[in-house]
């Protein structure tokens, strides 16, 4: 679901700097992907269901708030700030996740559990310091705030 949303952010991007961090976030996602993989394997569980409502909402709210764009600079700040909120949603579904399976899961879960929890770390603070460069970029904060308010 996030990795599909992220190839059609990339496309959309004006910002070199913005279509690069699409490009890194989107190989870490596969990673991501092939570690979760492991572990319903390890588990013995499909890994097919239903996309997490939080994050299917999230993305919804992303589309919206990037049409409603004025101009390509707002269009790319929409982008940032909604691919954070997204990325904080993840790190705190994986600390969630760690939290609860230590000491009772597999130790291999935990780890790659953990592996990927440092990928979205560093993916939310990447985003976090574009985001930064965004904001001054943007005239009017009124739509800036608007988008933070999503967090």
């Amino acid at each position: 679901m996030i990795y599909k949303s992220l190839a059609h952010l990339q496309n959309k991007a004006t910002g070199l700097d913005l279509k690069e961090s699409y490009e890194i976030e989107m190989e870490e996602r596969l990673r991501q992907q092939h570690r979760i993989e492991i572990i319903f394997n390890i588990l013995k569980e499909s890994t097919k269901g239903s996309a997490d409502d939080v994050i299917l909402a999230m993305t919804s709210s992303q589309k919206k708030l990037t049409k409603e764009a004025s101009d390509n600079s707002h269009m790319d700040a929409m982008m940032i700030v909604t691919s954070h909120a997204l990325a904080t949603a993840q790190v705190h579904g994986y600390e969630t996740t760690i939290n609860c399976a230590e000491g009772v899961i597999n130790p291999e879960i935990t780890r790659l559990l953990r592996r990927a929890l440092r990928e979205e770390k560093d993916i939310e603070k990447r985003l976090a310091a574009l985001e930064e460069l965004y904001k001054e970029a943007i005239n009017g904060k009124k739509l800036y705030e608007e988008a933070c308010e999503f967090h």
